[in-house]
């Protein structure tokens, strides 16, 4: 994820050398993906969420590996993918799968903003990942909250053309708290 963010605004397209390295990275990234199996939710498996990514995987890991995967992790990597403009929907699939196996705890306010906003951005729109990320930014504090991740998600899902209304007003009430000197006029 730190390769592909630190290439993301060079002009990939033109440079063979920057294209590999997406290409090789989403392979991994993919490969990793159909091995996650999150030590505390296993039963999510049979989540109404699950996209049917195929699990089974004879995939030579690393230790650690299987458990790279953290909400954060997923942001930086389809944040990357989206910036630069590297359209792979497997790779989008596949992440989209194992965000919606790990618990709604598990997400800042921050990766279900940059999550939201690169599936959008990529044109990606998988309606269960952003119903998902929903509750998973409802059920957190409203203080953690900045108002760039407000926007963030609000844009998200106006991209998507997805709506909920219980996330706008649960958006509005947090914007409100958030203190007018933490607002930039970009």
């Amino acid at each position: 994820a730190l390769a592909l963010n630190a290439v993301r605004d060079r002009d990939v397209a033109e440079q063979r050398e920057y294209k590999q390295l997406f290409r090789s990275g989403a392979k991994r990234v993919q490969q990793l993906a159909a091995a996650f199996t999150p030590p505390s939710s296993k039963s999510n498996l049979n989540s109404p969420y699950n996209t049917g990514v195929s699990r089974g995987s004879s995939v030579t890991l690393w230790r650690g590996e299987v458990d790279a995967f953290d909400s954060q992790n997923i942001a930086n990597i389809v944040n990357a993918f989206a910036s630069a403009k590297v359209r792979n929907d497997d790779l989008f699939e596949a992440l989209a799968s194992v965000a919606l196996q790990l618990r709604p705890l598990e997400y800042s306010p921050q990766a279900v903003a940059i999550i939201l906003n690169a599936y959008a951005r990529a044109g990606v729109l998988c309606r269960p990942l952003f119903d998902f990320l929903a509750l998973a930014a409802l059920g957190l504090d409203p203080a953690l909250f900045s108002a760039q991740h407000v926007a963030n998600i609000a844009n998200a899902f106006a991209k998507a053309d997805f709506r909920d209304e219980v996330l706008l007003k649960y958006l509005s009430a947090t914007a409100q708290t958030i203190p007018s000197r933490s607002y930039s006029l970009q």
